[in-house]
């Protein structure tokens, strides 16, 4: 039969053998080396997911263009995931807007000659849409690639500080992930998204026999009246997946209107504003702009 003393020195014993534990994991480094063990392998199964993501938005997009026929499908579509735009120097901000604007104009353009070439035979709103799905599975596999350069260079120069940023990180990156696959399969669907309400504003103040003129590429607008006042209403020319060029498109009507002698006094935007934690889907929100 144990005594009391027995048991309350065997439990001396056993506190001292967690302290020296303790003190030599904390004076050897062992303990941090096994939290970032745990870190490294929690950033690996999230790779794999992201990995997942990234192979299922290409096989879908792949898909797509099958159904409809694109020409050399597969290896158009590796082509397009490696796909880049170079930004101006930003320590230059010189005319910055513009020459941003031109290279997305010039992006949007190239993925617009490529699927004209190899969907001839389609019609435009399943060509922008497979454009769309190839930008949403580019992006996929670019936040795929770049989580693994981060952890193979952190693992190569033993940054261990820098697994732990990119630990921390993971479930936001994860979240964004799994929000443009939601997306990729709403495009494929042709389902309504939240920008979808610029538009519909746009049609019932114009109203459905309004006669809209293009005004720049992929954007149309159209004249109405509304409590008394002129309105000029500018949208994109869908139906499809793309806003057009709208900024371009304001800046030249109002042009076109001065130049008439008409005065333009108030200029509204109509948009899918970010929705923030917590906040309920649809709200109304105002904002105001600079000139």
């Amino acid at each position: 039969m144990t005594s009391g003393s027995e048991i309350s020195t065997l439990a001396t014993l056993i506190v001292n053998i967690l302290w020296v534990a303790l003190l030599l994991l904390w004076l050897t480094g062992l303990g941090n080396w096994i939290q970032v063990y745990w870190y490294r392998a929690d950033i690996r199964s999230k790779l794999a997911i992201l990995g997942g993501l990234a192979d299922e938005a290409r096989k879908e997009t792949l898909d797509y263009m099958n159904r409809n026929k694109a020409k050399d499908a597969s290896s158009l579509l590796n082509r397009l995931l490696d796909f880049f735009v170079i930004e101006p120097v930003n320590i230059e901000p010189t005319d910055i807007i513009n020459r941003l604007r031109h290279l997305i104009n010039i992006r949007d353009a190239r993925f617009k000659d490529v699927f004209n070439q190899v969907m001839s035979d389609s019609d435009e709103v399943t060509r922008s849409v497979a454009s769309t799905a190839a930008e949403i599975a580019s992006a996929l596999y670019f936040i795929y690639k770049y989580v693994r350069h981060v952890l193979l260079f952190a693992e190569k120069t033993k940054n261990w500080y820098l697994i732990l940023q990119l630990a921390i990180f993971m479930p936001q990156i994860i979240q964004i992930a799994q929000m443009y696959r939601k997306a990729l399969e709403d495009f494929l669907y042709k389902v309504p998204v939240g920008d979808g309400a610029g538009p519909l504003v746009a049609l019932r103040l114009a109203g459905f026999g309004a006669e809209w003129r293009e005004v720049t590429e992929d954007t149309v607008v159209a004249e109405s009246e509304f409590e008394g006042r002129r309105l000029l209403i500018i949208k994109a020319r869908g139906p499809g997946s793309t806003v057009g060029r709208p900024g371009e498109a304001a800046e030249k009507v109002i042009r076109e209107a001065i130049a008439q002698g008409r005065k333009v006094s108030l200029m509204v935007t109509v948009d899918a504003a970010l929705k923030l934690e917590g906040e309920d889907t649809g709200e109304v929100a105002e904002a105001s702009a600079p000139p």
